[in-house]
């Protein structure tokens, strides 16, 4: 009835009413047809603080010519802590820390913490993750090695603590003989960070 109407028209108005005829039904199949989903997430950082037992560790002065190759020299016992957690654990997350810090490889291959800006270029610190004291032969921590918190998958290792022993060296004999013509200070700095991975 509506079309009927509308031949009567003038031929201008005619199509535009045609066109909105035709056009208002693809319209109305495309509103029926979307649908609209929204996603949100609070993402948490697990983060616990850690502190050292020893906020800087000197070693006893040594004479120069009293270091030996493949010997450690001073051995020091110091402790990593876990407190203040924040977070929630997941699901096969192990709280660990990473070893980080400049140094050099001797030519037996053993990591030797040392800072650049050390006077000392042959000498520097070897660092052990054991509970008793180490020889030069046991396995040293270098940069990207970790160490894991005893860890049940559910509560936080709050109070916990991971024991290091340091020990002063020059590292392999060729190492040590340059060592013993360079008085001076030796610096060095291993960093360790708080991981869950």
């Amino acid at each position: 009835m509506m079309l009927v109407a509308c031949w009567n028209l003038p031929v201008n108005i005619k199509k535009t009413i045609i066109s909105l005829l035709i056009l208002l039904p693809f319209f109305q199949a495309k509103a029926a047809t979307t649908a609209q989903l929204n996603f949100t997430a609070n993402i948490l950082r697990l983060s616990c603080e850690l502190s050292v037992s020893n906020s800087s560790i000197r070693f006893n002065r040594v004479i120069a010519s009293q270091l030996k190759g493949s010997q450690l020299s001073d051995i020091k016992q110091f402790s990593v802590n876990i407190k203040n957690c924040t977070g929630l654990p997941g699901t096969g997350l192990k709280p660990q820390v990473v070893i980080s810090g400049n140094g050099f490889k001797s030519q037996d291959g053993k990591w030797i913490f040392r800072q650049d800006n050390s006077k000392l270029k042959n000498i520097g610190a070897m660092i052990f993750h054991k509970n008793q004291s180490p020889t030069y032969q046991d396995k040293e921590l270098k940069p990207g090695d970790r160490i894991e918190f005893n860890y049940n998958g559910q509560d936080f290792p709050i109070g916990e603590s991971i024991n290091f022993h340091a020990g002063l060296t020059c590292g392999d004999p060729i190492t040590c003989n340059k060592a013993q013509k360079e008085p001076g200070e030796m610096k060095a700095i291993v960093y360790f960070d708080f991981r869950y991975d």
